[in-house]
């Protein structure tokens, strides 16, 4: 496999982040199919009206994870509460 380096205005490089987002509580509400499915959709259109691309996405009954690419022009406080911010209110 092959990386490629993606070139900035003033570096060259790769740069991946890795999110989790746990729902108050703990609660198992990814257990659902469409709550899962509506999450990851919400998240994947609001990562593109932002910039940053979503390379993957997996979540198990009570979490979500979110590997992050191209997102340096965002704290990843910002990206995070953008994202949690977007999702929740279209659900």
């Amino acid at each position: 496999m092959k990386n490629e380096l993606r070139s900035g205005v003033h570096t060259v490089g790769e740069g991946n982040l890795h999110l989790q987002f746990t729902p108050v509580y703990r609660r198992d509400v990814f257990r659902d199919s469409l709550v899962w499915e509506l999450a990851v959709a919400c998240i994947v259109v609001r990562a593109q009206q932002l910039g940053v691309f979503v390379s993957a996405v997996d979540c198990g009954p009570d979490h979500l994870h979110l590997f992050v690419e191209r997102w340096k022009n965002w704290s990843i406080q910002g990206l995070a509460c953008e994202l949690k911010k977007y999702s929740s209110r279209k659900m």
